[in-house]
């Protein structure tokens, strides 16, 4: 067995938001936030199998991100309502390293990549009829390089038969530039990516029984892609795929027999249509779902046991080429405290069985892993 990769990252986030009420009909509202990402990687290589292999390579990255975000909202009536504003991204990745052809034969791999996104956005919120809501929005988004993108997005509810019946349509179109790690990076990356864009619409049904404590809902959806980012493990490059298409149905349904306890189940099933002769999408199964149970023994105490099930998949490596991974059953458990209205204590454990799976060829999941947190 060759030696593991080797990862270590450190993540920071601050953000801030807040609005005031300028008249009774106007208010203004920003955001803004800070991130920041570093890691170090260090790999010994893998050996050439059913494709070639790849060398030995080290690399210390960096991302930052500052967003900024200012809109007003409008309530022209109760049943209008008209929100308009502005924001800015910029990003600025970095990464030092090399790659190692031969022993003490070691080539730098570095890339610094940076770029601001200003955005402007207006949506339109109606209820022309009792039980019926309209919703559209345009957005333009203008990065830097490239060319500006103009995205819309309209959207339909309709309650009735007392509340119990909920009606939901949507169509959008969406829009995503390369990440810094697909355009840059020494092996994979590739600076000629196009953006992603999408088009997507579903509809669905929701009805409520036993005055709201069973809740059965059916969705279907729909999305297109045009120049989906990709990994082509055959050239070893992030790529563009021409044309996807993801289609399928999800299913929901929520009981609650008691205020002290809730229960949840979801499945779904995703169909995949790709361009004849390319490989399928990797790590994306058809089928997948869960149920979950949570008590709640006292108000300040939440208890969730949750059941995931993960169907069969497409991976490829190295050594082993292309192949399917088994579909995998998973037990979490989280334990919720609010010991103040300002302090959140929880307590997760993941994997609580000990499943053995891979959510990737060679991958392993790690077993039994505990995380505490304190918010």
């Amino acid at each position: 067995l060759r030696d593991r990769d080797q990862k270590s990252a450190t993540d920071s986030a601050f953000g801030i938001d807040g609005g005031v009420a300028i008249t009774t009909d106007w208010t203004l509202r920003g955001t803004a936030y800070l991130y920041d990402h570093d890691d170090t990687f260090t790999s010994p290589g893998i050996a050439p199998g059913v494709r070639d292999g790849v060398p030995p390579r080290k690399a210390d990255s960096s991302l930052t991100r500052d967003y900024v975000s200012g809109y007003a909202v409008w309530q022209a009536t109760r049943a209008l309502a008209v929100t308009f504003g502005a924001d800015y991204q910029g990003e600025d990745g970095k990464s030092n390293g090399y790659i190692e052809f031969a022993p003490g034969f070691q080539v730098p791999s570095s890339f610094k990549l940076d770029r601001d996104i200003v955005g402007v956005f207006g949506e339109v919120q109606v209820e022309p009829a009792s039980g019926l809501t309209i919703l559209g929005s345009v957005r333009n988004d203008n990065p830097d390089v490239g060319d500006s993108q103009t995205t819309t997005r309209v959207g339909a509810v309709y309650t009735f038969n007392s509340d119990t019946t909920r009606l939901h349509a949507n169509w959008g179109q969406g829009f995503k530039l390369p990440s810094f790690f697909a355009l840059g990076h020494p092996l994979v990356g590739n600076p000629d990516l196009k953006p992603e864009t999408s088009e997507s619409y579903d509809f669905g049904v929701e009805q409520a029984f036993l005055d709201g404590r069973l809740q059965l809902g059916a969705t279907y959806f729909n999305n297109d892609y045009e120049d989906l980012i990709d990994f082509d493990p055959e050239i070893f490059l992030q790529v563009n795929r021409d044309s996807v298409t993801t289609s399928g149905v999800e299913f929901e349904a929520r009981y609650d027999p008691s205020t002290e306890l809730g229960l949840r189940a979801n499945v779904t099933y995703i169909d995949y249509q790709i361009p004849r002769g390319a490989d399928p999408l990797r790590q994306r199964p058809d089928w997948s779902g869960g149920i979950d149970a949570t008590w709640r023994p006292m108000a300040s105490v939440e208890t969730t046991l949750a059941w995931l099930y993960v169907g069969e998949t497409y991976d490829t490596s190295i050594p082993t080429g292309g192949m399917d991974l088994d579909a995998y059953n998973r037990v979490d458990v989280n334990v919720r405290w609010q010991a103040a209205d300002s302090l959140v204590v929880a307590l997760a454990v993941d994997n609580l069985l000990n499943a053995h799976y891979e959510d990737a060829i060679g991958f392993e999941a790690p077993g039994i892993l505990p995380r505490l947190s304190v918010r």
